[in-house]
Order: C-alpha cells, then structure tokens, then sequence
C-alpha cells in the first residue's frame, strides 16, 4: 500500500491507496490556522509543510503526515509557496523577493537574504540530480538554479509567461525539468531543460488553460489545469519530456490545481471543493471525494 498527504490551510486530508485504488480521505488538522501553502517529503521519514504571508510564518513536520508539530518559518517577501527536498537540505523560495528559507531538518528554517539572482514572484521549485530549479510566476524568463539552496545562478526560460509549476523526471537516459503556465490568464506556452535548468527549449501545451501544475511519474510527465481563478477539465500527458498530448479530467470542470504521483497513481485535488481524481497513466482519470471541502493546492507522497 501506498499513502499520500495533502494539505492547505487549516486542513490536512489523508489519502491511501492500494495498487491502483483511491480507498479513503481523512480529514485532519494543522498545527495552527494560516496559509499552508506546499508540503513535500524526504523519502525517508518526514512530511514537511510550508506557508504564511508577510507578516508570518508557518513551518510543520510529521512522520507520517497523520500527526503534525509546528517548527519555524521566517517572515519574507510575501511567504514561501513551495518547498522542495534535496541533497540533505529542505528549500523554500519566498514569493515576491529574492531570499529563501532553508532547513537540515524541515524544522527550523533559516532565512537567506538576497540570495537569489532577483526579486521575483518564485513561486514553484523541483529537485533533481543533485540540482534545485526555481521557476518566475510573474510574466517573464526568471529561473535560477543552486545545489544547496544558498548558491543560485541566473538561468533564461524559453519564454516570458506566468511559470506555475515545475518538476524533474528521467525518461530513458534523460534527465528533464519541465516548467508549465498561466497563473491569472491562459497560456499553452511550456518549457524543457535537458541540462539540470542551464537552457530551457520551448513546448507547447494541447489547450490555452491556466496549467496550475505538473508532476512526473510512470515514465511520464502530467499537468493539469484550473485554479481559483478559473474551471477547467484540461490535462496533459507527455512521455518524452517535449510534446504533450490532451488529456480530460472527470466531470464538471473545477480549479484543478494540484497533481502529484504516489508511487501508484497520479492524484490530483481541485480547489475550493471536495474532489479529487486519480489516474494510473494521466490519461483516463476517476473521480474520487474528498474528506471536506478546502482550497486544495499541495499534496506529498512517501514513495520511498
């Protein structure tokens, strides 16, 4: 059996599954109220979830995404929304700055002034091979790279557009880091990196949505699309890292703004609702209920 933990502001949900079966939600609660806005995991022993504004932070850990403690989160910029996990170190970029918070333990995190190559809207991040890449949301080519979350180097997107999501996978012999957008307007433009986020090549998403999120497992990518914003009933598959091809969520169209894979099935949650949807191959998808109605934005899986 597999599980998964998702969480957003005051809510955590609890998913586990089988082989291929989405069998339970449970609702649970968070250390405190407040906009938790991304979770991941180490593949060890550790959940960690992330959030807060400009005038707080919000850190807290679990080891099995059932009971969760509060740690520390500096205040910054307009507070962390997202966090990645790699080469021992917890990595959270701050929107609307160029500082991050970093942390050995996912429980004390360290702010690190003016660190990153711009004040920018760093809004989303992915670890591979050794290498963190954040990503701009803010309209323009903004990346940066860095292999202990303190060091970044400038990188060049393919093209200036709303960067919402980024994540890594390797198909066949090829590392990718594959970037997708539109954030408040729609957007088919995506972007591939083949050298740990050096260069980015340009791709194009099937459909102009608001592409909210991608992820990678079962040898292939898979984003999805909607966010408070906007409804939709878009996804997208690509097995090579560069062409996608269309792909329709279930039922009516929602703010389907979160995908992640669980070492089983891509998982993906809408906002503002309490639906959810899984898919053992990105292209044909099941619909599933939630444990309550929250804004789902992020969720984490141990698939170690």
């Amino acid at each position: 059996t597999w599980t998964e933990r998702n969480a957003y502001a005051t809510n955590i949900d609890i998913l586990s599954t089988s082989k291929d079966t989405v069998t339970d939600w449970s609702a649970g609660t968070a250390t405190s109220a407040g906009l938790w806005r991304a979770v991941a995991h180490n593949g060890s022993n550790r959940y960690v979830m992330v959030g807060g504004d400009g005038s707080t932070g919000l850190a807290s850990y679990s080891s099995d995404g059932t009971s969760w403690v509060a740690g520390t989160m500096p205040v910054g910029g307009d507070g962390p929304y997202s966090l990645a996990f790699g080469n021992s170190v917890w990595v959270a970029p701050y929107s609307g700055s160029n500082d991050v918070a970093t942390s050995s333990d996912g429980i004390t995190f360290t702010f690190q002034s003016n660190v990153l190559p711009a004040t920018r809207d760093w809004r989303a991040i992915a670890f591979g091979n050794g290498t963190f890449v954040i990503v701009d949301s803010s309209g323009t080519t903004g990346a940066a790279t860095s292999t202990n979350g303190t060091s970044w180097t400038s990188r060049t997107l393919s093209a200036s557009a709303e960067w919402s999501s980024v994540a890594f996978g390797t198909i066949g012999t090829t590392n990718y880091f594959v970037a997708v957008s539109g954030i408040t307007g729609n957007s088919n433009v995506g972007s591939y990196s083949t050298n740990d986020g050096a260069t980015w090549t340009a791709s194009t998403l099937p459909s102009s949505t608001r592409w909210s999120s991608v992820t990678f497992g079962n040898g292939r990518f898979v984003a999805v699309s909607g966010n408070a914003g906007t409804t939709s009933t878009a996804a997208a598959y690509s097995t090579n890292g560069t062409t996608w091809t269309s792909a329709t969520l279930p039922g009516a169209a929602a703010g389907w703004d979160n995908v992640s894979w669980n070492g089983s099935v891509f998982v993906a949650t809408a906002y503002n609702t309490s639906r959810s949807a899984i898919s053992e191959d990105g292209i044909t998808w099941t619909e599933r209920a939630m444990g309550a109605t929250a804004n789902w934005i992020a969720s984490a899986a141990n698939t170690a």
